[in-house]
């Protein structure tokens, strides 16, 4: 070793319960496995009598690895989560109890146990505190992969360096003309449009669609082809009377 943490084998820690020959069996084989793969798999089968006592070397495996797998059977947990009966399993009682400390201290932030099933375990042999991560089923060679990758730090995809944001599209506006219900040309070039107070007449192509324009050019159009309304009780004034001019007249008017 260098010195460089990055160069260190990265320590995994197995958790199970002594359940059966055959259980034992297939832990061993997993941390054998990891070994072979380059990664310093630890068991309690690797060790006869630790000089420190087991309890204490069992907080020390916990402690020093960066990953511990929980292989989950129906015994773990209840071991796990001390529903076992008084005297049976003190070894997994003992690392259940190490590993809710840690979680504890951690405020429930997870990156370091991770729940194992293998062979036909079930999901709910998982521990509740352990739930919430993610759990791998190492005796299929796929999911020993994916386990593989997680101990490693590989992710299952890369991630691609972020780009730069493109320009918003402006939306396509539909012609005013080319709308249902939309008014003629010359009510168009008609509309009036208040300007810093000035009246202008703006032509077809300068006029902005738009809800505003539309009011003002219904007004525009309802006012020119509305006639105008009569005051009740009032009659009609008459036309002025003209008197065309006689021939006589005219013939007078140029002597």
């Amino acid at each position: 070793m260098n010195g460089d943490p990055a160069d260190d084998p990265i320590r995994v820690f197995l958790s199970y319960s002594h359940d059966s020959a055959a259980h034992k069996q297939g832990v061993l084989a997993l941390a054998n496995q990891l070994r072979a793969d380059g990664l310093d798999g630890s068991i309690d089968q690797y060790e006869t009598s630790p000089p420190q006592g087991w309890p204490t070397w069992m907080l020390e495996e916990i402690q020093m690895a960066r990953f511990v797998l929980v292989v989950c059977t129906p015994t773990y947990k209840r071991r796990f989560e001390k529903h076992e009966t008084p005297g049976v399993g003190a070894g997994a009682i003992w690392e259940g109890a190490v590993i809710n400390q840690e979680l504890y201290d951690e405020f429930g932030r997870n990156t370091k146990f991770i729940p194992i099933l293998l062979d036909d375990a079930e999901p709910s042999c998982i521990p509740l505190i352990l739930r919430g991560v993610t759990r791998y089923h190492p005796s299929d060679p796929a999911e020993y992969d994916r386990l593989y990758d997680h101990l490693t730090g590989t992710p299952p995809a890369i991630k691609p360096v972020l780009g730069t944001r493109r320009i918003p599209r402006a939306p396509a506006a539909t012609p005013l003309l080319e709308r249902p219900g939309a008014l003629p040309q010359t009510d168009l070039c008609l509309l009036a449009v208040e300007n810093a107070g000035t009246p202008t007449f703006l032509g077809l192509d300068k006029v902005t669609a738009g809800a505003t324009v539309i009011a003002h050019l219904q007004a525009n159009r309802q006012q020119r082809t509305t006639p105008p309304r009569e005051t009740p009780g009032r009659p009609k004034r008459a036309p002025p009377l003209r008197i065309r001019p006689n021939a006589s007249s005219r013939h007078a008017r140029s002597l």
